[in-house]
């Protein structure tokens, strides 16, 4: 077995790679007939040059860069240079990463090159929908994706590996007279080539990770190369164990069980305009409707969308409340705000008892893309039950959580019941003091989490988690979400202490949970029933009876 003695050239290793990919492996065949992009870079010839696809005799073998622009003012197609860039590109105007891109591409034998801001008329909005709405059929069908992973903008380039680094190595190991070979690598060098790099923490990037069959990352760690097959590094070029390739670039499962994973990834990523919100996100999305043919919802699936719904902020960022951008989806969706999220992935024995059903769901494109920007969105659903109390602050409130917002329900003549939420943003905060919101639950039951012992019995964690909402004040039954909550009992970590949003809390604040549902029972359907816009006879679910629309 080889122990690369002597030093491999990258170019080699990557040409390796590719050919052995395209010709041995099935998992990553393309059928071949995705839509092609309009335009892309010749690299042939006396100079290099924007052809259209339509015009090409046969079907281009391309290679596709994903890159992170930065605050650089990197050269762009513009409307007003469209024909002379058909003629000839001012490749003296070009950025290392691009100037790199194209020597990777002709090195790996290939003809065409696609970048976004050379290939997409960047002043031309018809233009830019358009094509935004290919991504998943450009990197889909693209022979490679080169990866610029590392670099911050175009002036770093893609070999950014330090003097005397090393990924990586295979050795001769003798051991009691016995000979072996053995590789030895960090356990984080995939993350560490991947989603751990500065192209990771980027929003568009991971649709361009997730849809091209094989990517070659370079980066500080040298070239890395990833595919729905195999993973391997210029050190260890053989490959790594198959089960570290990645389960989204493998697509390995449902995809409707890796979407959570996906929204946690892109939620938490960085966009220069929140307007692409959804746009970055759509290549994935078309590839889960094709997968499954759900209607997609402004980041959501109808299949799921009871679940989704109770998205909330999550991570090491829960706790920064950031202002609501301008509107780019309906406040139910996970895209209306900025920043990490998540929600409970429902299961058997999980979250069983069920308080809403979902009976019309629809967004209104914004262009061309049907899983791209939307103009507006609305579900239509039925609730058992609700409740109504008074937003107060962290100041107002005798909440033993002073950092969070809480909502005041009174109920049974003068008592109160403090519930703690989670605000979406920081402008649903500053709501005036007092102001009425409404409690809808969605789901309550056991967590699937931890359990204890007490005596011969086993406790399980329990959970209510629902979203907090705000009448509209435009249609009787009309409401925006501005929050959610969970409220626990027999929460279990740490040691044996009960804990909140990772927070130690106080025993007695754990009848919050029986408390909760017995306000829902005394006043649920009275509050249900004065909110809503009608209350139907629900044949699938009888007490499921209080229509209300989220907008």
């Amino acid at each position: 077995m080889d122990c690369y003695d002597d030093p491999l050239d990258v170019f080699n290793i990557a040409s390796n790679w590719l050919s052995n990919c395209t010709e041995s492996h099935h998992l990553c065949k393309s059928n071949g007939d995705g839509t092609l992009p309009t335009r892309l870079i010749s690299i042939t010839g006396d100079s290099l040059r924007l052809v259209q696809t339509s015009e090409l005799l046969n079907r281009p073998r391309y290679a596709t860069l994903s890159h992170s622009w930065g605050s650089r003012n990197v050269i762009k197609l513009t409307s007003e240079d469209l024909d002379t860039y058909m003629e000839a590109l001012p490749v003296e105007r070009f950025p290392k990463t691009f100037t790199y891109a194209i020597e990777i591409t002709q090195r790996l034998g290939l003809d065409y090159l696609w970048v976004d801001s050379l290939c997409i008329i960047q002043d031309n909005v018809d233009d830019w929908q358009k094509e935004s709405a290919l991504m998943s059929s450009v990197f889909g069908g693209s022979a490679i994706t080169i990866a610029a992973s590392s670099a911050h903008d175009g002036s770093q380039g893609c070999f950014m590996k330090p003097p005397y680094f090393s990924g990586g190595l295979r050795a001769r190991i003798t051991d009691a007279g016995l000979q072996r070979v053995q590789d030895f690598r960090g356990k984080e060098a995939y993350n560490l080539s991947t989603f751990s790099t500065h192209l990771g923490t980027r929003a568009w990037a991971l649709q361009e990770k997730m849809l091209p069959p094989r990517t070659i990352h370079f980066g500080d760690r040298g070239a890395f190369w990833e595919c729905r097959t195999t993973i391997a590094s210029e050190y260890l070029p053989d490959g790594f164990p198959r089960q570290l390739v990645s389960p989204l670039v493998r697509r390995k499962g449902k995809f409707q069980d890796l979407w959570p994973q996906i929204v946690r990834l892109y939620s938490a990523a960085d966009l220069t305009f929140g307007k692409d919100k959804l746009p970055a996100l759509s290549g994935i999305a078309r590839l889960g409707y094709n997968e499954t043919g759900d209607q997609y919802l402004a980041g959501l699936w109808k299949g799921k969308l009871e679940e989704q719904l109770c998205w909330d902020r999550w991570g090491y960022e829960s706790s920064i409340v950031r202002p609501r951008p301008p509107w780019r989806a309906p406040t139910w969706s996970w895209a209306s705000i900025d920043g990490a999220v998540s929600w409970y992935t429902r299961q058997k024995g999980v979250l069983e008892t069920t308080y809403v059903q979902v009976l019309d769901a629809n967004t209104t494109k914004y262009g061309y893309d049907p899983f791209g920007q939307v103009s507006s969105g609305f579900i239509r659903l039925a609730c058992s039950t609700m409740a109504a109390g008074y937003l107060v602050h962290p100041s107002e409130s005798n909440n033993p959580e002073p950092e969070e917002d809480a909502i005041i329900v009174s109920y049974a003549g003068n008592r109160e019941l403090n519930v703690s939420i989670l605000m979406d943003c920081q402008d649903d905060s500053n709501r005036p003091p007092y102001k009425l919101v409404y409690l809808l639950p969605f789901f309550s039951g056991k967590t699937g989490g931890s359990t204890r012992e007490e005596g011969k019995d086993r406790i399980s964690e329990l959970m209510i988690e629902g979203i907090v909402l705000e009448a509209t004040c435009v249609t009787k039954g009309e409401l925006s979400r501005i929050g959610s909550f969970k409220i626990y009992k027999d929460r279990m970590r740490d040691g044996g202490k009960k804990i909140f949003r990772n927070r130690v809390y106080e025993e007695e604040t754990y009848d919050s949970y029986e408390r909760f549902l017995n306000v829902l029972k005394e006043h649920g359907t009275v509050t249900a029933e004065e909110v809503c816009t009608e209350v139907i006879s629900n044949p699938k679910d009888l007490d499921k009876r209080y229509v209300i629309t989220l907008v």
